[in-house]
C-alpha cells in the first residue's frame, strides 16, 4: 500500500517552470522533492506545469 501512495504522490505532483533553464532541474514528490528530472528535451509552451516524465 505504501508503494502505491509513494508512486501516486510523484505522479500527482507538478512544478511550474517559466524558463528553459528551469526545465533542467524539475523536483517532484510530496512533501519532499525526492524525484529530480532534467526535462530540457521537452518543448512545451512556457510557462508550463511539468509533472513526472517517463521515457
Amino acid at each position: 500500500m505504501s508503494v502505491g501512495l509513494v508512486l501516486a504522490a510523484a505522479v500527482a505532483d507538478g512544478q511550474v517552470v517559466a524558463t528553459r533553464a528551469a526545465q533542467r532541474s524539475v523536483d517532484l514528490g510530496w512533501p519532499l522533492g525526492w524525484v529530480h528530472q532534467d526535462q530540457s528535451a521537452l518543448d512545451p509552451p512556457l510557462p508550463a506545469r511539468l509533472s513526472l516524465a517517463s521515457p
